[in-house]
């Protein structure tokens, strides 16, 4: 059971981890596309 619920801390981490990198992504895209 601990095993799993790491697992599943771990793979949430990593998403929050690359919607911020998208999030981020698309503020600096819609940065440039200003200038």
């Amino acid at each position: 059971m601990l095993e799993s619920t790491v697992a599943l801390s771990t793979t949430e981490a990593e998403y929050m981890a690359v919607a911020k990198g998208v999030k981020e992504a698309l503020w600096l895209r819609g940065l440039l596309d200003d200038l």
